[in-house]
């Protein structure tokens, strides 16, 4: 199960090629819709995870295509029902999952997962 995970992070990671259990999800979204998906679920992961009786959700708003996404996600890749379950609202681990498994993606998510920040500067238009 925790093979989903390293393979999203594999896939965030660009080095590594698709793996097939996320293939069928690029094949359907597209490979910048699947990757705004997985940047999703790996700031998600790494979220605090030390209080058991309140783990972290994944917030999800219609309004947000990424939202749709991860619902159609969840319907093709099988791995994924296993590890998540997903509600109206939110997204969260699944409650079979064993809290080993959750520190583990948390971990996991922690150590390889290190988004950059990117800063744009805007220029003024002082011509006249």
């Amino acid at each position: 199960m925790l093979n989903f995970v390293e393979d999203v992070l594999d896939f965030l990671d660009g080095k590594k090629p698709v793996h097939e259990q996320l293939e069928l999800g690029m094949q359907q979204l597209g490979k910048q819709e699947l990757r705004v998906v997985c940047i999703k679920l790996a700031g998600w992961w790494r979220r605090d995870v030390s209080n058991e009786n309140r783990l972290p959700t994944l917030p999800l708003n219609d309004h947000f295509s990424w939202c749709d996404n991860l619902r159609r996600l969840h319907e093709t890749a099988k791995p994924m029902v296993k590890l998540f379950a997903i509600a109206n609202v939110a997204c969260s681990y699944s409650s079979d999952l064993p809290s080993r498994d959750i520190v583990r993606i948390n971990q996991l998510a922690i150590e390889r997962y290190k988004p950059s920040l990117s800063v744009t500067l805007r220029r003024d238009n002082d011509e006249g």
